[in-house]
């Protein structure tokens, strides 16, 4: 553990011998003779996982044992999370997965249930123009950032008559209550662009982490209050791209709508 100096040692249960029939002392003398065997240094990540020996299997275990084992070793509860350099780790007490509805196994599965789909509330609001005047009808999406696969879209509006929009999502992320969503705001426009221009401009507007699952309700409405990102000004200074999918997908959706007007008017003139 020394030798290669790993930036976290993981023990995966039975740490012990006979911890299910030990008492307190014999517990404590269990644990001071295991952290003196394998000590780790100060800037390594030491992580326990409890096993069957450490507190008994299923029907045995003991509620006194699981606690003085979670008071030694942090993270050794029935279901627990630890992230090292931004790598989630889950961590399961395999003698809560039974599933008999005990009240062990009912709370692993609670646990599970919430680190494995973590639903965060966005509401988000804002004003759009081109050139300082109000932009109506702008296409805009809120998207969720992923690393290794294409974007999602979580949500999608448009403006306005007086460019303003308004979005309210929730978005499912796997990992802890801690996890930090990476989101932007999409915005398809044509702000000082060439009338016989097929394509959009795209401005990406990042949104603030800070403000997901914001609770605060407005004090007239009583509805929770939505991220204001103010007026977003189309011609300023915001990362850009241009995209034309657009109008191919409705140039090709006009074209199957053509065929299709052509084909029943064949079948009204046969029959």
């Amino acid at each position: 553990m020394t030798l290669h100096s790993p930036d976290a040692v993981f023990f995966l249960g039975d740490i012990f011998d006979e911890g299910q029939w030990c008492d307190k002392t014999q517990f404590d003398t269990y644990a001071a003779r295991f952290n003196q065997l394998f000590k780790v240094d100060q800037n390594v990540k030491r992580v326990v996982v409890v096993g069957n020996h450490d507190v008994g299997f299923h029907y045995a275990i003991h509620p006194d044992r699981l606690s003085w084992f979670g008071e030694t070793y942090a993270n050794s509860t029935p279901v627990g999370t630890v992230t090292i350099k931004g790598q989630l780790f889950v961590l399961v007490n395999s003698m809560a997965m039974h599933g008999d509805y005990c009240q062990l196994c009912h709370s692993a599965e609670i646990e599970i249930d919430r680190i494995g789909g973590i639903d965060k509330r966005v509401i988000v609001a804002g004003r759009v123009t081109c050139n300082f005047k109000p932009s109506p009808k702008i296409e805009i999406l809120l998207m969720e950032k992923e690393k290794y696969a294409m974007d999602d879209i979580e949500d999608r509006t448009t403006s306005d008559l007086d460019g303003n929009f308004f979005m309210n999502a929730t978005v499912s992320e796997m990992g802890s209550m801690n996890v930090q969503l990476d989101l932007e705001i999409k915005i398809f426009h044509k702000c000082n662009m060439a009338e016989d221009d097929i394509c959009y401009k795209v401005a990406h507007v990042p949104f603030p982490s800070t403000f997901f699952n914001y609770e605060e309700q407005d004090e007239e409405t009583h509805m929770p209050r939505a991220y204001y990102l103010g007026t977003i000004e189309l011609d300023g200074n915001h990362k850009a791209g241009r995209s034309c999918s657009r109008i191919l997908g409705a140039s090709m959706a006009n074209l199957v709508g053509y065929v299709s007007k052509i084909l029943d008017n064949e079948k009204k003139l046969i029959y």
